[in-house]
């Protein structure tokens, strides 16, 4: 796995098409977007199928892990947002730049996100038909929520993990970042190993002027939610507090584990909803 450095946009090289546009890391990758730039226009919108790995398949975005013999990384995944409809093309929606942002601006943050080595544009009749973002690939690390099913991580040694956890919620709180799905299905860590976790999915992930309590009671609830089938919620009171004491020492976490406690019955809190907390 790479741990490449920080970089800002301005330290991205522009490479440029007949139908595609890229921001790249380095000059270094232009081989491997001219052959993913050779598989889509070949394949055209059609998810990947021989010779790469789906990871996961949505109607609005397809994830795959792909491997090319020229690439700086020896694997990597591709993140594609399609823009199947001529509105959604007319509006520009540009969820896979938004993605490249936010995790640009979270690894400056000290937020251990996927490193995020070209965003690409597709573009055809001069309207944007695809975005696509190239990231560091974390594997063998996977979701929690995976390793539960799978039976390869126990809820003891979940709870082990808690106070690793307990940083990566500390270090999104210091950064002011709402990203509004911290599930456990969005939170990476390493089956065997006791590493540092490392969460995913930067597309909602909007960043404040300054820290919120209440955007982290928000995710520390979706994040206990979403476990909710092996541990209960009392067990994670002890958990929570601790926390808030170290983030806000200032602040009486009793009062925040009753905030917490109407977010976590919240059964299915909607995108539109987790996001007017940035703006709240």
């Amino acid at each position: 796995m790479l741990n490449p450095p920080h970089r800002s946009l301005i330290e991205y090289k522009i490479f440029s098409t007949n139908s595609f546009k890229w921001w790249l890391s380095g000059s270094e990758w232009i081989m491997v977007v001219q052959d993913l730039i050779n598989f889509f226009t070949h394949r055209g919108e059609m998810a990947p199928e021989d010779g790469y790995q789906v990871i996961r398949h949505y109607p609005r975005r397809w994830i795959f892990r792909y491997a090319c013999k020229d690439a700086p990384a020896t694997q990597f995944v591709v993140k594609a947002f399609p823009l199947k409809k001529l509105r959604q093309q007319i509006k520009y929606r540009r969820w896979g730049w938004s993605e490249f942002n936010n995790l640009l601006i979270a690894r400056g943050r000290g937020i251990p996100a996927p490193y995020p080595y070209a965003y690409g544009e597709w573009r055809h009749w001069g309207l944007v038909r695809m975005n696509l973002v190239i990231l560091e690939d974390l594997a063998p690390l996977q979701d929690i929520l995976t390793l539960l099913r799978e039976g390869a991580l126990s809820a003891s040694t979940l709870f082990k993990l808690l106070d690793q956890i307990s940083e990566l919620f500390a270090k999104f709180y210091q950064a002011s970042c709402n990203h509004i799905d911290l599930s456990a299905g969005n939170i990476m860590v390493h089956p065997a190993r006791m590493t540092m976790p490392r969460p995913i999915d930067f597309q909602y992930a909007p960043f404040l002027s300054k820290p919120s309590l209440l955007i982290l009671v928000s995710q520390t609830a979706r994040f206990t939610q979403s476990l909710r089938e092996w541990i209960p919620l009392k067990d994670f009171e002890e958990w929570f507090i601790k926390l808030i004491k170290k983030v806000a020492p200032e602040e009486r976490p009793e009062k925040w584990w009753e905030t917490f406690n109407t977010f976590y019955l919240n059964e299915d809190p909607s995108r539109a909803n987790r996001l007017q907390l940035y703006s709240g």
